[in-house]
């Protein structure tokens, strides 16, 4: 699936190349989050003893990264956008109990988990600097669970899912090197994540250097994955940086 994805990042990338010289706009960039994931509601047993007592511990969250190619292309009021992200977490001391019989066995767990994100919008400007648009996500994740004395039972897990949404994306140019940029978005996701509501939130500063076509855009994301039976929801959040040649 991921070298899938890129040949296609590559070819949309040529594509826009190829139709520089007409009435197109595009830009080709990479993104970069350093990306907090939240777990939500989501607890664990310390001992057998705690369960009988229903003492619980909470999950918590860890740093991470994602980073990816994006590319958009723009005619007049519409435009078509694809990004490709790809990341992982580390979640040290993770329990986890193996049942054989009457004996419960407790060992500490390193769980790493990697996700990818493949995300397609189609855009329509309906008033200068404000536009809505439609998108699709296609989601991955990997959970790797590595056991310290266990070693022989080490195991990973892959859920995916994908979906569709819209929202509404605007700028604001406080100069001409400095322009502001909002994104409100959701999406409602399917196969593994049926049920998921994917809340997207993201704001920021463009910098345009002058008489260069490169700008940079610093901002924070934020997006929470919720469903009505799932009790493990989630928050993915950090800052947000994108680097990008456009025409």
């Amino acid at each position: 699936m991921k070298k899938i994805t890129i040949v296609f990042l590559l070819a949309l990338c040529f594509s826009a190349l190829t139709f520089a010289q007409s009435a197109i706009h595009y830009s080709l960039g990479l993104r970069y989050e350093l990306a907090s994931w939240d777990y939500k509601d989501l607890y664990y047993y310390k001992s057998w003893d705690d369960a009988q007592n229903d003492v619980k511990t909470e999950f918590g969250s860890e740093m991470g990264h994602l980073y990816g190619p994006t590319a958009s292309i723009n005619y007049q009021k519409i435009g078509f956008s694809v990004t490709y992200l790809m990341g992982s977490w580390e979640f040290p001391k993770f329990p986890i109990w193996y049942t054989d019989g009457t004996y419960i066995y407790e060992d500490e767990v390193t769980l790493t988990e990697k996700r990818s994100d493949l995300i397609l919008t189609v855009s329509y400007q309906v008033i200068p600097r404000l536009s809505i648009f439609l998108g699709f996500k296609s989601l991955t994740l990997t959970d790797e669970y590595e056991f310290r004395d266990l070693t022989d039972a080490n195991f990973d897990s892959t859920v995916s899912g994908s979906g569709i949404g819209g929202g509404l994306s605007g700028s604001y140019p406080f100069s001409s090197m400095f322009h502001g940029y909002a994104t409100l978005g959701y999406l409602s996701l399917g196969g593994d994540y049926e049920g998921w509501g994917n809340l997207i939130v993201e704001g920021g500063i463009r910098l345009y250097l002058k008489n260069t076509p490169i700008f940079g855009a610093l901002g924070y994301r934020y997006e929470s994955f919720t469903g009505s039976d799932i009790t493990n929801d989630a928050v993915l959040h950090g800052p947000i940086l994108t680097v990008s040649f456009y025409k």
